[in-house]
């Protein structure tokens, strides 16, 4: 009985699974539709209200998903149609998403840059030191560099216990794959616990002197919608953060103007 109550759960496993993929790849040809006829529309009204509904349908999918850790083309088509719609603050938000996990996409970067320049933003500063090597020498995103680390971990796993069983040290290739390991394992320890958390103004605020109108203003323009920021603490329940401009300004904002990447 328990063997048959074991495949019964593996079966209905396998089906919710299959019927997951199959309303996924509906919901998917659901999208391409509506931006193919929001792309051909003859009139405004008819390119909004597809694009409208192909966002609707993305929106569904990231909250059905949650693709933190997928190919990051969910993100980009979501970019694409905020894009389309001319809210480029947003757009620049889901570029941002894509951008983690599509590193080296090339068609990306100038995405983001074209939707930067429509909100007249100053070009992007580069990224504080270590990030920027990091970044540069190590071009991965966070699921590529959690993939390679654990098919190391399991090589090498692999390499101990034939080194113990055959009684042969085989220290080179010990020392071969330990030194990427520890390399990307640092990576992900930056990642995890030091990389400043990264969020988008998709609204223009001014920057607040303290958690409220009341305090007088650290700047006498608003911080413009796209802007991206560093939000250093949350205050009175998130309603309210702490943030780091690109130019180096600190102050408050209200936490309904800024989303977040990660």
């Amino acid at each position: 009985m328990k063997k048959i109550a074991a495949f019964a759960i593996v079966i209905l496993l396998l089906g919710g699974l299959f019927v997951s993929s199959g309303r996924k790849d509906e919901l998917t040809e659901e999208v391409n539709k509506a931006y193919q006829e929001g792309e051909q529309a003859a009139t405004i009204a008819s390119r909004q209200e597809n694009f409208n509904k192909a966002l609707a349908l993305l929106l569904q999918l990231e909250r059905e998903y949650s693709p933190l850790f997928g190919t990051g083309r969910l993100y980009y088509a979501t970019g694409n149609t905020l894009f389309q719609l001319e809210n480029y603050p947003e757009a620049i938000l889901y570029y941002e998403k894509a951008r983690k996990l599509m590193p080296r996409e090339k068609i990306l970067q100038d995405r983001l840059a074209t939707a930067r320049k429509k909100l007249f933003l100053p070009e992007k500063p580069s990224a504080e030191t270590l990030r920027k090597w990091l970044n540069s020498f190590l071009p991965l995103s966070l699921p590529e560099r959690l993939q390679i680390f654990f098919a190391l971990a399991f090589v090498l796993f692999l390499v101990f216990s034939v080194s113990l069983w055959s009684k042969k040290t085989l220290k080179p290739l010990k020392y071969i794959l330990l030194f990427p390991l520890v390399l990307i394992g640092c990576t992900l320890l930056y990642t995890r616990y030091f990389s400043p958390v990264e969020a988008i103004m998709v609204h223009a605020a001014m920057l607040q002197k303290g958690p409220g109108l009341q305090y007088n203003k650290t700047t006498d323009a608003p911080l413009p919608a796209g802007s991206q920021v560093e939000a250093l603490a949350p205050v009175a329940d998130g309603s309210w953060f702490k943030v780091l401009t690109p130019n180096g300004d600190f102050g408050y904002v209200q936490g309904r103007t800024l989303r977040f990447i990660d």
